[in-house]
């Protein structure tokens, strides 16, 4: 996948798979006019959720479900790598749905997880990871030279990401059984 062309195109059939082609449709056609829906999810996101590691996913699941439920946004979860500077930061073989539906895989996960709407990537996670990562590590150094440090959420065109040599590479999107099961799972 290496470029934004071939990026679309791997996004819209993901996004069509994990719901379906008018969505995917949707989707890829929906222009974000007000960014206030975003931040007001996110922010109850963030104050619900404590600093951790691995918890992308969870953290994802909830910003897509406050957007798509509360505000009616036609939002997805991705899930897949992300390669800052040529160097994978998460990187991972294994899908978080497995294909009989029977089984989630989050704890042995080694992937990334955002949100997409409207042509934008929405990563709510990234700024907490990169200030819980061991001081040296490329991302924490990316990160706090590229946003700051102490960001909660970081939200750009993936156009964006791609000028800063930020590779967010999709493998799967996540149907809304899978993203209900996380976010169940998390308030257990």
């Amino acid at each position: 996948m290496n470029s934004l062309k071939d990026r679309k195109e791997k996004l819209h059939e993901l996004i069509a798979e994990a719901h379906n082609a008018d969505y995917a449709q949707q989707c890829e056609e929906f222009v974000l006019n007000d960014s206030r829906p975003v931040a007001e999810a996110a922010q109850a996101v963030l104050q619900n959720t404590p600093r951790a590691f691995g918890i992308c996913v969870v953290m994802s699941a909830h910003l897509c479900a406050i957007l798509t439920d509360s505000y009616k946004l036609p939002a997805v979860v991705v899930a897949g790598d992300l390669v800052i500077s040529g160097i994978p930061a998460f990187q991972t073989d294994v899908k978080i749905q497995q294909p009989e539906l029977t089984e989630i895989i989050i704890d042995d996960w080694q992937g990334h997880s955002w949100v997409e709407i409207g042509g934008l990537i929405v990563d709510i996670s990234l700024g907490r990871t990169a200030d819980l990562a061991p001081d040296g590590s490329n991302l924490k150094a990316f990160v706090h030279k590229q946003f700051g440090n102490g960001k909660g959420l970081l939200a750009f065109p993936v156009e964006h990401a791609y000028s800063l040599d930020m590779i967010y590479a999709p493998r799967e999107v996540l149907a809304d059984n899978i993203i209900t099961a996380i976010i169940q799972s998390h308030h257990s």
